[in-house]
């Protein structure tokens, strides 16, 4: 591979991994129900800005929502040590259990997997 390559390379990680950074770690359940709680929260596709499905993470511990191709989104959550942890069912199939950090950056909610070690989720809030 060209050097050139590697430095663009290098610089992409750099940029995907440096945008949760920027954001404001939740670290409480009443900090997590005070800012994410009954808001719905949409995924977009950045590239053409439409709609990709939304959700609504209730105080009660319900989660509720809809995927693009009108599947049903339907789930249950905890808040445990520092971690959002769910159980969900995505079109009638459940989805492996998930603890994850929550962060907050202006109007969107970052979702990382495997308790911050995983993909991030980035979701608006309506």
């Amino acid at each position: 591979m060209r050097p050139t390559h590697l430095c663009a390379l290098a610089m992409a990680a750099l940029a995907v991994t440096a945008t949760p950074a920027l954001a404001e770690r939740i670290a409480s359940e009443k900090e997590f129900v005070e800012k994410v709680g009954g808001k719905k929260l949409t995924a977009r596709n950045r590239a053409v800005s439409r709609p990709e499905g939304w959700m609504i993470i209730n105080a009660d511990g319900r989660i509720s929502g809809q995927t693009p191709a009108l599947g049903i989104v339907t789930g249950s959550w905890r808040w445990k040590d520092r971690f959002y942890c769910r159980n969900i069912i995505v079109d009638a199939m459940a989805l492996p259990h998930d603890c994850q950090t929550v962060s907050v950056k202006g109007n969107e909610v970052i979702f990382t997997r495997h308790q911050g070690n995983g993909l991030a989720d980035i979701w608006t809030i309506e």
